[in-house]
């Protein structure tokens, strides 16, 4: 199985995409006064949660999105649906250190990713991908940036694909499931 290390040291399947929220105010500031050179990926996210406590709303949110796992660093906790898909967060004392999730693209879950697209939304967070891109998180960015992803795995490891392909399109779409459910019965 194909695995990759990235910069926080976790490993990723290639069937796997992950990303982090990062607050739109710090991010916007920031970026700012950056080098016009500089790449997202110059920027550490630890850095721009800085000064935001971990609420206990954002907890209750999560807890009730996907189940807590306990985890054996006090510093992380982890929210998983079991098949893959989490989000980790981690903090320093009672302040947020970085918010990431991980998408399991084999069976992707279209609420998952919607739910967490209206959380980033009122919170006023963007999404940052591993590599470097910042966006707005919307569902349909999300898949947009899932398959750009997608592809981008294919070119460089092609011989995986060809072995286990991961889907996300039209048949994993709520109105297609409910369309298949209709025709059933």
């Amino acid at each position: 199985m194909y695995t990759r290390r990235f910069a926080r040291g976790a490993l990723l399947v290639s069937w796997q995409f992950e990303y982090g929220f990062v607050p739109e105010t710090e991010t916007t500031c920031r970026w700012a006064q950056c080098h016009p050179t500089a790449k997202a990926l110059d920027v550490d996210r630890s850095a721009l949660w800085k000064g935001y406590p971990l609420q206990a709303r954002l907890v209750e949110r999560l807890n009730r999105l996907l189940p807590k796992r306990t985890l054996l660093s006090p510093s992380r906790t982890r929210w998983e649906d079991g098949n893959g898909s989490y989000v980790d967060v981690l903090v320093d004392g009672e302040q947020l250190v970085d918010i990431a999730v991980t998408i399991d693209l084999r069976m992707p879950c279209l609420f998952f990713v919607s739910e967490l697209a209206l959380l980033a939304n009122e919170r006023q967070w963007l999404a940052m991908s591993i590599d470097g891109k910042i966006f707005r998180p919307t569902v349909r960015r999300f898949l947009v940036e899932i398959r750009l992803a997608l592809a981008r795995r294919r070119v460089q490891m092609p011989a995986e694909f060809a072995a286990r392909k991961p889907t996300l399109g039209k048949r994993h779409s709520r109105r297609n499931m409910e369309g298949k459910a209709d025709r059933a019965r």
